[in-house]
């Protein structure tokens, strides 16, 4: 069931860096199909019945809490705070920039000292340039701190088309860092062992793509991440009142001795993550009617189908 929403979120809604463009699925699909012996030509069943058929099993009834230990990883916000927010990020992914200086400024505007951001390095293999900057991001911490190493990043992913060798060492001087030392670190692929440990910890966690974010646990996908922040600090006020103290909310809602742990979805946030799905998938499916994903879709779909049978339908489909 993961897989299936991770193809409905990061291939039909989300923008990310990361994963497989329609064009490869379509290549993908045409050539099973063909080896198959079943036929390209999409069904005439309408975007708007496959919708009524089958909209309530694209969100789950449940939600996972993820177990991601904070660690030492770079923190800007306090301890204290009642959300965290934990982003596997690229600086050389497009979308990644746009969450680090439109999503993230605008949750810190409404939210200040309640929230708190960590970052995971999560470079992608086809991002030479993200990597560099991993390993430089991690020895202006070791050398310049905390402080030195949030300038860094908001001045890199600022001016994230000028990415470069060159531009990397000029940041971390703006940082305060000797840019020999950084030069240093690059030279000789320093830091990697740290990058890797949060690259098995994204893997672990099922991490596919960036920017991979979770607030309390919570994996974002469709879902508007302010409006998942403002019902995490809700929850979090109501453990406060209850006796949690404040610097001990993240860890008593997120670790229970896994990697993660299942909690009903609330019947509101579910009916709107329904509602939210609607629109975008109208009109990707009208748009792109010959969308392999939508083929699939259209011959998976029966009237009585149920979502556990369609749902397993779709995956069997797309891994042949």
């Amino acid at each position: 069931m993961k897989f299936f929403l991770m193809i409905l979120t990061a291939g039909l809604f989300f923008q990310a860096c990361g994963g497989k463009s329609d064009d490869v699925i379509q290549m993908e699909t045409d050539k099973k199909n063909s080896v198959n012996g079943i036929s390209t030509k999409s069904s005439k069943l309408s975007c708007e019945k496959l919708l009524e058929r089958h909209a309530s099993c694209f969100v789950p009834d449940f939600e996972k809490i993820y177990n991601i230990p904070v660690g030492k990883s770079p923190v800007k916000g306090s301890n204290d705070a009642l959300v965290t927010l934990v982003e596997f990020t690229d600086f050389q992914c497009p979308a990644c920039k746009h969450f680090s200086t439109v999503t993230i400024p605008a949750i810190q505007k409404e939210f200040g000292d309640k929230i708190r951001i960590v970052f995971k390095h999560f470079p992608l293999s086809f991002h030479p340039m993200g990597l560099k900057a991993s390993i430089a991001a991690i020895e202006v911490m070791k050398i310049g701190g905390n402080k030195a190493f949030w300038k860094f990043q908001k001045h890199l992913f600022a001016n994230q088309d000028k990415l470069s060798i060159e531009f990397i060492l000029e940041t971390a001087k703006l940082a305060g860092v000797d840019d020999a030392k950084i030069r240093e670190a690059i030279d000789k692929g320093k830091n990697k062992d740290i990058i890797k440990q949060d690259q098995l910890l994204g893997n672990d966690l099922g991490v596919e793509g960036t920017p991979w974010v979770y607030i309390n646990g919570i994996h974002i996908s469709r879902q508007s991440p302010l409006e998942v922040a403002r019902t995490e600090l809700e929850k979090a006020e109501k453990l406060v009142k209850a006796g949690t103290p404040k610097s001990k909310i993240y860890t008593f809602i997120t670790d229970h001795g896994k990697s993660f742990h299942k909690v009903p979805m609330d019947k509101k946030i579910r009916k709107q993550l329904i509602e939210s799905f609607k629109k975008p998938f109208l009109k990707k499916c009208e748009e792109k009617t010959d969308s392999p994903i939508i083929k699939i879709f259209r011959e998976c779909s029966t009237e009585k189908i149920s979502c556990g049978e369609f749902r397993s339908c779709f995956e069997n489909k797309f891994n042949k």
